[in-house]
């Protein structure tokens, strides 16, 4: 695991242009809200994103840590991919920006199809639950 950003503001350039094999979240199960999101773009390895302290990261997993996190039985999974039908798409603009003034980031993949973004349910609210949504 690689730690490539932990901050309010950061841009992931490198996935431009990649497409999606795989998009994957762990959630709560009592109320399906993700906390960490698993990304397999094409030809890269994969990437973890969360949010964390009112601050985003994103990470690197070599497959076998991402097998071994996906394999886990005690874990719920949501497959992205699918619900929002983006196996496939191509990646275009990744971006972590604040949500507001003194407010907690959200981290934002645009596609051609539209926008995925995890942010905080309550932008004010250190430690709140993260929620994932899909805008055209």
């Amino acid at each position: 695991m690689e730690r490539l950003f932990q901050n309010h503001t950061f841009e992931v350039t490198h996935l431009r242009g990649c497409t999606v094999d795989a998009l994957v979240g762990m959630v709560d199960p009592a109320d399906m809200h993700p906390y960490i999101v698993l990304l397999k773009p094409s030809e890269q390895p994969w990437q973890m994103l969360f949010l964390d302290i009112g601050a985003g990261f994103w990470e690197e997993w070599t497959d076998e840590e991402a097998a071994e996190q996906l394999a886990d039985e005690d874990e719920t999974f949501v497959d992205y991919a699918a619900q929002f039908g983006l196996h496939g798409a191509e990646i275009g603009e990744i971006f972590c920006q604040p949500m507001a003034e003194d407010a907690q980031s959200a981290i934002s993949i645009q596609f051609a199809s539209g926008t995925l973004r995890l942010a905080p349910s309550d932008p004010q609210e250190i430690g709140c639950d993260t929620e994932i949504s899909f805008s055209s």
